[in-house]
């Protein structure tokens, strides 16, 4: 947990020393009033302390940490800095045996895709059918060509966690409970309390 990115990434000149940075995942909740009332509304369905997922990576060139995330813009990188200036990280994790960076070079091609705003309306159907006791398998209104936060970063984890396919990775995949689930179904509450369940994958 860290009450800002900067709390737990080390330093611009430790940085630059690693061969090559983890790629972590952050957790957040809005800062403005807007971000704050629609984070509201999602962290009321969810039930969570969360309304946003993103991935941080350590760009040589720029010297900087970069926010890479689903927002309005699509899925954008975004410098440290400008990112809380919106929002209050909540959690930040690291994983433990595996490196995203793996599944972020399988997904380069995402960046600049839209945000699907549908998906993330169907969402909500989908948390009202888990009030329930529900468990729904698919979000029919999510686009194929578009992106939500938990959405990619869920993506990019199972990915990471198959490549390379090996004794060691399908070992860890085992341990993690979202493994396979269908990326568009999962919110960014849900995905960080599978990682607080799992401490053996991520700290």
């Amino acid at each position: 947990q860290a009450a800002s990115i900067m709390v737990y990434t080390v330093d611009v000149k430790v940085a630059e020393q690693w061969p090559d940075p983890p790629v972590l995942v952050l957790f957040s909740a809005g800062r403005s009033s807007l971000a704050r009332i629609i984070g509201y509304g999602i962290r009321l369905f969810t039930s969570g302390d969360v309304n946003h997922a993103a991935l941080i990576a350590w760009d040589a060139n720029w010297h900087q940490w970069l926010v890479i995330g689903a927002n309005a813009n699509g899925l954008t990188p975004m410098a440290v800095s400008v990112f809380e200036e919106k929002r209050v990280v909540k959690h930040i994790f690291a994983p433990v045996n595996f490196s995203l960076w793996d599944g972020m070079r399988l997904h380069v091609t995402d960046l600049d895709r839209r945000y699907d705003y549908a998906g993330m309306l169907s969402m909500s159907f989908i948390e009202i059918a888990r009030r329930l006791r529900l468990d729904p398998k698919h979000n029919w209104l999510s686009s194929k060509a578009r992106l939500f936060c938990s959405r990619w970063v869920s993506e990019v984890i199972d990915d990471s966690l198959t490549v390379p396919l090996s004794c060691e990775n399908a070992r860890i995949t085992v341990s993690w409970s979202l493994y396979r689930t269908e990326a568009n179904v999962i919110d960014p509450a849900q995905l960080c309390k599978a990682m607080i369940a799992a401490p053996a994958l991520w700290h």
